[in-house]
């Protein structure tokens, strides 16, 4: 599911806040442990080029994985 969201503070470009999950209340295990990153993984995620993409962020744990992100020119589509 793909969030948006418009935010921006006083002096700040305004950017697009973009989160992607899943949870113990919309996947199984099964599927939850698919998407279950590994540290090489992570380690990745924060090493590649993000056109577009200011901030990312990762939060797993053991009933949900979440990424957010912040851009300027994200396509929620």
């Amino acid at each position: 599911m793909c969030q948006p969201y418009r935010s921006g503070s006083v002096g700040a470009t305004p950017g697009l806040l973009v989160s992607l999950g899943l949870d113990h209340r919309v996947a199984d295990v099964a599927l939850r442990e698919r998407f279950q990153p590994h540290s090489d993984d992570i380690q990745r995620l924060y090493e590649l080029e993000r056109p577009g993409l200011d901030e990312i962020v990762l939060v797993a744990t053991c009933n949900r994985i979440e990424v957010y992100a912040v851009g300027q020119d994200l396509d929620p589509e």
